[in-house]
């Protein structure tokens, strides 16, 4: 890992809505400049009242900086269609000697609801960062109200309620290098949108432009380009994930020692020999429907199980029961990567032991047994039912607890007190398996 960035936000700036906002400059020269971002769906060009500034630009780009007059009044900066020459959005501003951001919004939906038209905005830019840095901002001109965060080498630069649709963020200074930029989409489930390791050049400015839409149904692609302000260095895009789902298979099958697993009928080397409580890893669907078979030396336990990936879906298939009597399902569950809370650990119980009763699940502090939040009578392939609606799962405390399991309604002993270390920020499945003569508690981490 590249070494860790001292990270200093500088001169703030208001996050952009219905009005043109500015940082604080320094002009390096004393002569007027405007740059012209792109974020609406089709290419657009810009004028400053009749007169023609930048021709057409392509939809989701950036244009060279150009020099334009400086004003003692209020100019009119227009961006216009380039295919029907209409006035797309327009803002008047009174153009100083210091470089400018003419951007470019484009139509928004906000929570599905509310439809925003394209709207401008003249930004007024930072100087040039100190000598041995870098500095970045974002601008979020993507369409369909996502939120993001933006993380570099692994620790946040700027937040999502600085990064909001149709807003440009502050500057932030960095020491110049190579680093580790992600993307992190916070809206709903959390996941990387966007990532690259780019270098970035002392002295110079970048901006991370966030255009196109996350909808997997809409025609815009999302593209996260960054763009430097020497004019000179080309453009990085972000590298996007694929539009998958996650899914991994668990050996929970009683007195197993191993399976293979082919999916769509084609065994990969992550699935070709799992142990008992032991689990294939998340894989990569793509998005569709999907077939699962189970096999132990060529027998099949499991002939032919479905499964359907949405787009950024987690999903965990325990294959349960025990060969003799032969009692064996599969037991699909939807799983979430973003913890309950970054300071305690997401858990969900389940009980997979094929011979076992319904049971109670108790944490013991002190010496005192308290049930664990929704894990009273558990029947086989029974878990957790929480009443906060996450997917089943609860928070316990991190570090090393104590659990137990009784019969439920009962105070005989299933489980003994077993100890289980738990981490801060963890999604994991706590499941009792084998048989009830022997029964232990396994663990299996979602995130």
């Amino acid at each position: 890992m590249k070494t860790t960035a001292t990270i200093l936000l500088v001169m703030a700036a208001a996050l952009i809505a219905a009005c043109s906002g500015s940082d604080p400059v320094s002009p390096d020269t004393q002569t007027a400049s405007v740059r012209f971002y792109n974020g609406n769906l089709s290419a657009a060009g810009v004028r400053i009242g009749e007169t023609k500034i930048i021709d057409a630009m392509a939809a989701a780009n950036v244009s060279a900086r150009v020099t334009i007059p400086t004003t003692t009044d209020s100019a009119e900066f227009r961006a216009i269609d380039v295919a029907t020459n209409a006035i797309l959005a327009r803002r008047r501003a009174i153009v100083k000697p210091t470089p400018y951001s003419f951007v470019l919004f484009p139509a928004t939906s906000v929570f599905g609801c509310v439809r925003l038209p394209e709207m401008c905005v003249v930004h007024e830019d930072a100087a040039a960062p100190t000598a041995g840095r870098a500095r970045i901002r974002v601008i979020n001109a993507t369409t369909d109200g996502t939120e993001f965060s933006l993380n570099i080498d692994g620790m946040e630069l700027l937040g999502n309620d600085k990064l909001r649709v149709r807003s440009i963020s502050n500057t932030v200074d960095i020491e110049a290098g190579a680093h580790d930029i992600t993307l992190i989409r916070t809206t709903n489930e959390a996941y990387s949108a966007a990532y690259r390791e780019v270098t970035l050049q002392a002295g110079t400015t970048y901006t991370l432009f966030l255009t196109g839409t996350m909808s997997f149904e809409d025609k815009y692609p999302f593209r996260a380009g960054l763009f430097a302000e020497d004019n000179t260095t080309p453009p990085t895009d972000l590298y996007i994930p694929p539009d998958v789902g996650k899914y991994q298979v668990v050996n929970a099958v009683a007195g197993l020692k191993a399976f293979e697993v082919k999916i769509d009928g084609v065994a990969r080397p992550e699935t070709n020999n799992i142990p008992f409580a032991s689990t294939s890893g998340y894989v990569d669907l793509e998005i569709g429907t999907h077939t699962t078979g189970v096999f132990a030396n060529g027998t099949p336990l499991i002939q032919e199980t479905r499964t359907t990936a949405t787009l950024r879906s987690r999903k965990t298939l325990f294959v349960t029961g025990s060969m003799v009597p032969p009692n064996i399902a599969g037991l699909e569950v939807a799983d979430i990567a973003k913890p309950l809370s970054q300071s305690s650990a997401s858990v969900r119980i389940i009980n997979l032991s094929p011979d076992a009763p319904a049971l109670d699940f108790y944490r013991v502090v002190n010496g005192v047994e308290a049930i664990i939040d929704g894990s009273a009578m558990l029947a086989f392939r029974q878990m957790t039912s929480a009443a906060n609606g996450n997917l089943q799962f609860t928070e316990l405390p991190a570090g090393r607890i104590t659990i137990l399991a009784k019969k439920a309604n009962t105070q005989t002993v299933v489980l003994p007190p077993t100890q289980i270390t738990l981490v801060p920020g963890e999604v994991s499945t706590l499941w009792l398996g084998g048989l009830i003569a022997a029964p232990k508690l396994y663990l299996v981490k979602h995130n």
